[in-house]
């Protein structure tokens, strides 16, 4: 990785769209358990990210869009959209599972950005 590039750290938070609430005690995660059986919307209650480039000062920040899909197994592509000073910007990201539950890394902070990958940094 270059000194010049800049890692960027999403973190997503996801939660059924059925209403539920959140359980106080989280259940143990199955060994058992098939995610394939999982469907339906979710929505995706935090992004984060510790990019510079992601922070603009209090007074640019404007609601953004984000669009995250399933990529290949343990990967998800997340699709950026915000609107800057020369005019509407989108960046495409493919995020790795991390070790971390619930955590996606951006491939480009390990290696060069693949086919229809943007580096951020």
């Amino acid at each position: 990785m270059g000194p010049g590039r800049l890692t960027c750290v999403l973190v997503l938070e996801l939660m059924p769209a059925t209403g539920s609430r959140p359980q106080e005690q989280l259940p143990r995660e199955s060994h058992s358990l098939n995610w394939n059986k999982f469907s339906g919307s979710w929505y995706i209650l935090a992004v984060a990210s510790e990019c510079q480039r992601f922070l603009p000062g209090r007074d640019r920040r404007k609601l953004g869009a984000l669009m995250v899909e399933v990529h290949k197994a343990g990967q998800l592509k997340v699709v950026l959209a915000f609107s800057q000073s020369q005019g509407c910007q989108s960046h495409t990201l493919i995020l790795r599972k991390d070790r971390k539950k619930a955590m996606f890394r951006n491939t480009c902070a390990y290696e060069g950005p693949g086919p229809g990958e943007k580096d951020l940094g």
